[in-house]
């Protein structure tokens, strides 16, 4: 496990750090390495029972960027309360009484706003060296590299500043990679953060593809938190997204045909839209951080490189407890929830919320997108094997990319019917039935074993043990909540950076 500092993190870091946290041994080996980036680190022994420990670095300096908790082999822990205190200047350096904070780190931005719990599938960044452009990237005969400029996306100062050599006349300014062994026949996302210096366009060009085009470029605007430029149309998609601080991550969609397993992609500067030749006079420069190519069709959350390929795990958020669920079939339930879908339009995106007894084929509760013809919200009940029933919102409810939408559940035999940003499907009269779960387990994502998921942020989670009126169902889009029920989870829950 590990946690990043932010650039202002650091600062705070002072002299003597005294970090505290309760753990646990879950099942393997029990020596848990506290390191806080190649300071002189300390070991604890777990036990079964969750304990509190504390570990005193000495002398810590600024430079440090993260603090790790590591198993010394193979096994599995939990870590959770964890506290960092500077104790410079006394002489019992003994943690003081955990205080609960809240993550107020961004999302999508640098805002300071927490946007919600983040559930993603599996995906692996081919491309090396993401933040160092330096090394094994190209550098065009015109390009110079000035390494860690100013300050990323996640804070640190690691971006690189893409500029021409000064040297007169005029040149391409890029810095390229090569890539070999990619799939065939697959769909991939290359994605690139991007920032105003003395000109503000990007651009990326693709060559030595058989899938695509030689010279096929996309051409972006950084300013006012970014625009699609002219793309070609060997490229199956585009887009932006505004990360604050000027930043903006810039993406293309393209798919390799049955022979495509090799190209160069290169990331350059632009003084305008569809513009290649830049000035060589020392005035054409953007900075470039978090290259990322990986198969799907559309960019997940940055995972950063160096010499190899990484990958990044399915998010698979669950827990067993749930022994505030009491609905029956003569009260009915009402489950609300606030999601943003990080996936486009027409892919699969079915999933979202799960309420079951841990098999995704055993008397459940979902509340779901789905990727169905009529790609709309709706509501699911199972019995074993079989769907009892489904309620949908209005066919049109398919929400945009990045979009929140906030979805409320009235259920009730007889009396059903779903809700979408406050507008409500048909009436549904079927007698569903309750669905009689015996073991609880609530899921967010995916459907456990079931491959298919829901991929972006969860945002916010309320149940309540009865139907509520289809003028309750329209006010929770409004943060207008009835007194009685409750929020899943605490915030933690819905507290995650992207």
């Amino acid at each position: 496990v590990r946690q990043t500092f932010a650039a202002a993190q650091r600062n705070e870091l002072g002299h003597d750090i005294t970090v505290s946290f309760t753990a646990a041994s879950v099942s393997g080996n029990t020596t848990l390495t506290v390191d806080l980036q190649n300071a002189p680190s300390d070991n604890v022994t777990l036990t079964a029972t969750p304990t509190r420990y504390e570990v005193t670095f000495l002398n810590v300096t600024t430079s440090r960027t993260w603090i790790d908790f590591q198993l010394g082999g193979a096994g599995v822990f939990t870590v959770t309360d964890i506290q960092m205190e500077d104790v410079s200047g006394r002489s019992d350096k003994s943690a003081t009484a955990y205080t609960r904070t809240t993550d107020t780190a961004p999302v999508t931005s640098l805002s300071g706003t927490s946007n919600g719990l983040l559930v993603e599938e599996a995906r692996t960044n081919i491309c090396l060296q993401s933040e160092d452009f330096s090394t094994t990237w190209t550098l065009s005969a015109a390009t110079t590299c000035n390494a860690d400029q100013t300050v990323a996306p996640d804070g640190a100062t690691t971006a690189d500043q893409l500029i021409d050599d000064s040297a007169t006349g005029t040149g391409i300014i890029q810095a390229l990679q090569s890539f070999t062994g990619v799939a065939t026949s697959t769909t991939y996302t290359f994605s690139w953060f991007a920032k105003a210096d003395q000109l503000s366009w990007t651009h990326c060009e693709f060559d030595f593809w058989t899938s695509v085009a030689d010279n096929s470029r996309a051409s972006f605007d950084l300013n006012s938190g970014g625009a699609v430029g002219t793309v070609s149309v060997e490229f199956d998609d585009s887009g932006v997204q505004d990360y604050g601080n000027g930043w903006v991550r810039c993406w293309v969609v393209f798919t390799t045909d049955s022979v495509d397993n090799a190209g160069t992609i290169r990331v350059g500067v632009s003084d305008a839209d569809n513009s290649f030749i830049q000035d060589r006079d020392g005035t054409s420069s953007i900075f470039v951080w978090g290259a990322q190519l990986e198969a799907g069709t559309f960019p997940t959350s940055y995972i950063p490189t160096t010499t190899g390929t990484v990958t990044r795990n399915a998010d698979v958020v669950s827990t067993t407890d749930v022994t505030w669920y009491t609905s029956g079939p003569t009260t009915g339930m009402t489950l609300y929830t606030a999601l943003e879908s990080i996936a486009p339009t027409g892919t699969n995106r079915y999933g979202g919320v799960f309420l079951n007894e841990g098999n995704y084929q055993n008397d459940m509760i979902i509340l779901l997108l789905d990727s169905g013809a009529d790609n709309s919200v709706q509501y699911e009940v199972w019995t074993g094997a079989t769907r009892q029933g489904i309620i949908k919102a209005a066919a049109s409810s398919e929400p945009a990319a990045n979009t929140e939408i906030k979805i409320a559940a009235g259920i009730l035999n007889g009396d059903s019917r779903v809700y979408v940003d406050g507008t409500g499907g048909a009436a549904d009269s079927d007698a569903m039935g309750d669905p009689n779960i015996t073991r609880h387990d609530l899921g967010l994502g995916r459907r456990f074993t079931n491959p298919d998921r829901f991929s972006g942020l969860i945002k916010d989670l309320r149940y309540y043990s009865v139907r509520i009126t289809d003028t309750q169902l329209g006010d929770l889009r409004n943060g207008t909540f009835p007194s009685f029920g409750m929020e899943v989870g605490d915030d933690d829950w819905f507290r995650r950076r992207r």
